[in-house]
């Protein structure tokens, strides 16, 4: 939804969507931005109501970060909208974030926060002063509104898994403040 307000700005002639799964964010890019900005609240689950190859380029900020069981099925869905050549650009938690925890960063103070519910790792300060125990970790908690995980994920498994579905042209090390960004491009 970010992007949004940067959209608002450009020509009327270039048709931009927005998705959100937070209903408030919705109602405030349809509140406050032009008309011209198609927005909508999406779900958990992968369906986009956008036509197939019909898009030149997604951005997901803190999207991936949160996505752990549906997550191939995501990839699958917006190799689905995005035309042959179009990109993707989405945000990660990756090695690089896991190595910068600590104190301060909202990534780790929200899994401080969290941590008496999280059950497969015990969240602390020392468990990111190691390396990353697998090549995709995710913390999970119940009882969230809208997240429910944080996931991180090393570069390795970005390359070998979403390469499946994307040319992954680059992954860029803390591109969007503490997160790394991945630049994927849909082939013919």
């Amino acid at each position: 939804m970010r992007f949004s307000s940067w959209a608002a700005l450009q020509a009327a002639s270039c048709v931009t969507w927005g998705a959100d799964i937070n209903l408030r964010h919705v109602e405030w890019i349809r509140n406050y931005l032009p008309e011209h900005i198609r927005v909508f609240q999406n779900t958990a689950l992968p369906h986009l109501p956008i036509d197939d190859k019909s898009i030149s380029l997604v951005m997901a900020f803190s999207v991936f970060t949160h996505i752990d069981e549906l997550e191939l099925a995501w990839l699958a869905e917006l190799r689905r909208v995005l035309k042959p050549g179009g990109f993707a650009y989405l945000t990660i938690h990756s090695e690089h974030t896991w190595s910068s925890m600590r104190p301060g960063l909202s990534a780790f103070e929200y899994l401080m926060a969290v941590r008496e519910r999280v059950a497969d790792y015990a969240v602390s300060e020392e468990l990111f002063q190691s390396s990353m125990p697998a090549e995709k970790v995710v913390f999970s908690w119940e009882n969230a509104a809208n997240y429910n995980s944080s996931v991180f994920h090393q570069s390795k498994y970005i390359r070998s898994t979403w390469s499946r579905f994307f040319t992954v042209k680059d992954i860029l090390e803390a591109a969007h403040n503490y997160q790394d960004v991945v630049v994927l491009q849909r082939d013919g």
